[in-house]
């Protein structure tokens, strides 16, 4: 059993949890992209810019949907504030959850064609392909 003091920080451990989670989903992807930028030519390079863009603009989304939670801030930890109000944050996490997925299938799929259009035998584009597909489950912690 843990008394008030425990609760009230365990609360406010949590809420720093969820940014420190955020971060730790996007630098991860935005590295894979990067590669992916190094790695590819057009349209490959494009598309990595651009699910880079969503990936940092999903963190904002985040950021802000995770810090404006609760009026007060406070609220956050001590509902005994007078007037105090939360989102669902179950429907926050949820929503947050779909663009999170959709930049995880991207960053998984974005080098499959121009993988398998190499000029190489077919167990060395087997064995790329799955290298960058581990590599992406790895960084996909959604996946």
């Amino acid at each position: 059993m843990i008394n008030l003091e425990e609760g009230i920080m365990l609360a406010k451990l949590f809420k720093a949890e969820e940014m420190v989670y955020l971060a730790s989903v996007m630098f991860p992807k935005l590295a894979v992209l990067s590669l992916y930028i190094r790695l590819f030519v057009n349209p490959v390079r494009r598309l990595s810019y651009f699910a880079g863009a969503f990936v940092i603009a999903t963190f904002f989304a985040g950021t802000l949907s995770f810090a404006f939670a609760c009026r007060p801030f406070a609220f956050n930890w001590n509902k005994t504030i007078p007037g105090g109000y939360c989102i669902n944050t179950n429907i926050s996490y949820t929503y947050f959850s779909i663009p999170n997925l959709v930049s995880d299938a991207a960053i998984i799929l974005l080098p499959m064609w121009p993988l398998w259009k190499l000029n190489v035998p077919k167990s060395t584009k087997i064995g790329l392909l799955a290298t960058f597909v581990l590599g992406g489950v790895y960084v996909s912690p959604t996946l």
